[in-house]
């Protein structure tokens, strides 16, 4: 029993996760992600990113490490969103 709950919790949050990622790669690519957005908005939003280095956060899929696109969102030093890119990632057949 317990480790079937713990394998459907983990699908969950592998699901929302995904759902969370293309969300903010959806928005990023439409430009719908604006400059001055502050970083707890965007935590608030999109969840914690992969990556946070205090000047930008990364997020990508959460399965497909090596395939997936990646986000980036830059911030200034008062925390406030001054930049966004995507880099794109060859999808292998």
């Amino acid at each position: 029993m317990d480790v079937s709950s713990e394998q459907k919790a983990q699908q969950n949050f592998i699901k929302i996760e995904e759902a969370r990622f293309k969300a903010v790669l959806r928005e990023a690519r439409a430009g719908r992600i604006k400059k001055g957005t502050v970083r707890e908005s965007i935590v608030a939003r999109y969840g914690e990113p992969v990556l946070n280095t205090g000047s930008y956060f990364l997020y990508r899929g959460p399965v497909d490490f090596f395939d997936s696109p990646k986000v980036y969102l830059d911030f200034d030093e008062k925390g406030a969103l001054i930049g966004t890119r995507i880099e794109e990632r060859d999808v292998r057949p």
